[in-house]
């Protein structure tokens, strides 16, 4: 079924339709440091996807106990939970 076209009102739509915009994903994966409270974005140095493998394939829990080092003061600490 066809509209009819008022003032272009239908071929506006249509040009519309013919733009396909992309979608950009935006992630971080925030821990504070229990030692200096530094916010660590884990995302950020994801450089071999330990964590984007775990959180988008809903393995949070492979994350617990997850080592860390503070890049600001040094201190070595574990990931108690993964939370949303």
């Amino acid at each position: 079924m066809e509209r009819q076209d008022k003032g272009g009102i239908v071929e506006k739509q249509k040009r519309l339709i013919d733009v396909k915009p992309s979608a950009d994903l935006r992630w971080s994966l925030d821990i504070e440091c229990p030692k200096c409270n530094a916010e660590i974005d884990l995302a950020a140095g994801d450089d071999d996807n330990t964590y984007s493998n775990a959180i988008f394939n809903n393995k949070w829990d492979d994350l617990v106990d997850e080592e860390i080092t503070c890049p600001e003061c040094g201190h070595i600490f574990l990931i108690g939970s993964v939370e949303y």
